[in-house]
């Protein structure tokens, strides 16, 4: 009995577009991490009501490297099966905390301590 093919990215894609898009997603997080500690160097100034903000990029940037790599195995699939349905979701909850945490910045900073 042969032994299952493992399914990789380099096996079905040569172009790599899961491996790229993995390395998309991962510079988001950092991105989000990055902010994050930004955000921290607020708490003096606006107490610490500000931390909240930057729990919400992290928890942000967690989610999106915990499920990154459910994505790209379903994105390796689906490219091996020639049928790729993309689902918005994470994209749009990404712009809205990306909406969120960039107002939330502008009122921060107009509002004043």
């Amino acid at each position: 009995m042969p032994l299952a093919k493992s399914v990789t990215a380099v096996g079905v894609d040569p172009g790599l577009q899961p491996e790229r898009t993995t390395m998309a997603w991962s510079r988001t997080a950092m991105a989000l991490v990055i902010v994050s500690v930004l955000l921290v160097r607020w708490w003096p100034i606006y107490g610490t009501k500000v931390l909240l903000l930057p729990a919400i990029a992290l928890l942000g940037a967690s989610l999106i490297m915990l499920t990154q790599s459910g994505r790209m195995h379903v994105g390796v699939k689906a490219i091996e099966a020639e049928h790729l349905v993309v689902s918005p979701w994470p994209k749009i909850t990404l712009l809205a905390l990306t909406v969120f945490l960039g107002l939330a910045g502008v009122v921060l900073v107009l509002l004043g301590p």
